[in-house]
């Protein structure tokens, strides 16, 4: 009888994903579409954990500290707003980039809320730039740009580095008393993603933002930017 080849474990990395989506109820069909179309990279798994109705840092915290808490703890959790659209290769590209170049948290590009007569900001800032950086300006669109602020809503973050962030809250929306200059710019802000940058950051840890992975981000008069 033939001898049975010998099988090596470990031999062949399977990464793993939790998708955090948030949102406060309802939600158009282009993100459930969105969100089917998804691909992850090839022989990787991805669970999903979706809350509701809760504040946006609140919300954020909650998907951290239960998915710490998990016995086979993912390696990467993407968040995702319940008004962003992205490509199918989205995840994929952001993945790739974020291992080859060592970031700990990358964002796909995409911009601010703003009415339809306002000109969208994209959600990215550095300390050598004063203000938020604008393709064509501070950085060409295709590119991936280390940063020191990022927004979270199409966001991919490495699990481990949260245990080194200190103890929770990680995420913090801001009040009038308590508001986030993220990296000296002069601007004030009270936004959850300011006050977790500023955690990573503060850790040594790298943030960037792949601007090839253009997200579209659905208004409430029906149009994607």
């Amino acid at each position: 009888m033939q001898k049975d080849p010998e099988v090596v474990i470990g031999s062949h990395r399977r990464p793993t994903f939790i998708l955090g989506l948030i949102t406060l109820g309802m939600v158009p069909v282009e993100w459930c579409i969105a969100l089917m179309r998804l691909q992850c990279p090839m022989n990787s798994n991805m669970e999903s954990l979706l809350v509701k109705g809760m504040e946006v840092g609140v919300a954020r915290n909650y998907m951290c500290e239960y998915t710490m808490k998990l016995k086979n703890k993912p390696e990467w959790m993407l968040m995702i707003g319940d008004d962003m659209l992205p490509s199918w290769n989205s995840l994929i590209l952001l993945y790739e980039e974020a291992v080859n170049r060592q970031f700990d948290v990358l964002a796909g590009l995409y911009f601010m809320k703003a009415d339809q007569y306002s000109i969208p900001m994209s959600v990215m800032s550095h300390n050598s730039v004063k203000g938020y950086m604008l393709p064509g300006v501070h950085f060409k669109v295709g590119e991936v740009v280390e940063t020191h602020l990022c927004g979270m809503d199409f966001t991919l973050i490495k699990t481990d580095i949260l245990q080194h962030l200190g103890p929770p809250p990680w995420f913090e929306s801001c009040n009038s008393k308590n508001m986030v200059d993220p990296g000296n710019q002069g601007i004030r802000v009270f936004t959850e993603d300011a006050y977790f940058c500023a955690k990573v950051r503060n850790a040594g840890f790298r943030i960037g933002v792949h601007s090839g992975v253009r997200v579209g981000h659905m208004t409430k008069w029906g149009e994607i930017y």
